[in-house]
């Protein structure tokens, strides 16, 4: 139901209105992974593990638990979610291109390119090869130049048919605005350009 809603909402707006993009930002799962040395996941809905447990035969009675403990249910869990993102990706940017083939689609995924995926379900390179997307805005807080050098180059290795435009969030952590200057100038040479999340801030 909520993917119908988000393709009727998106057909209304298309439609009625002369835009230029569209860009899809939060469009993932919560954190998953071990953090501070235990191990969290989320998307366990009613829902969500029926179609699981269909599509993949599991049998289970506690499919959290199972994720928790056994690696192989976990990486069938993940890829399932993955799935469930990028199918929702491929049927908006249909719909969107439907209605306007030249829309400009966008999207903003958080932090380095195999973060994105392992982390979020957020698979950006398979995205960018489908041509779900013509622009990555890549969230980058970090106020670290060698860290935020690595995450743009990352993003590099699957922007051969998209427009790579890196984001910098440095007031996220407090930094002054000299700090977010050096990592403006350390990927200015990028033909994208940069974006700057939450300018308010400046």
């Amino acid at each position: 139901e909520v993917k119908d809603f988000l393709l009727n909402i998106i057909s209304e707006m298309l439609a009625k209105y002369d835009f230029d993009g569209i860009s899809y930002d939060y469009v993932r799962y919560y954190e998953s992974g071990e953090f501070d040395g235990v191990y969290q996941d989320s998307g366990f809905s009613e829902n969500a593990i029926d179609l699981f447990s269909s599509e993949y035969g599991y049998q289970g009675n506690d499919l959290l638990s199972d994720v928790v403990n056994d690696e192989n249910v976990r990486a069938m869990w993940q890829e399932f979610k993955t799935n469930a993102i990028s199918s929702l990706i491929g049927e908006m940017s249909s719909c969107v291109r439907s209605i306007d083939p030249d829309i400009v689609i966008s999207t903003s995924p958080y932090g380095h390119l195999e973060h994105a995926k392992s982390i979020y379900m957020k698979d950006v390179a398979h995205w960018c090869a489908m041509g779900y997307v013509d622009v990555i805005l890549p969230m980058i807080y970090t106020e670290n130049l060698e860290l935020y050098v690595e995450t743009v180059e990352s993003f590099n290795t699957v922007s051969d048919n998209v427009l790579q435009v890196p984001g910098v969030y440095s007031m996220y952590y407090g930094s002054s605005l000299r700090v977010t200057e050096t990592l403006l100038e350390a990927i200015s040479h990028y033909a994208g350009g940069n974006s700057i999340f939450a300018s308010q801030n400046l």
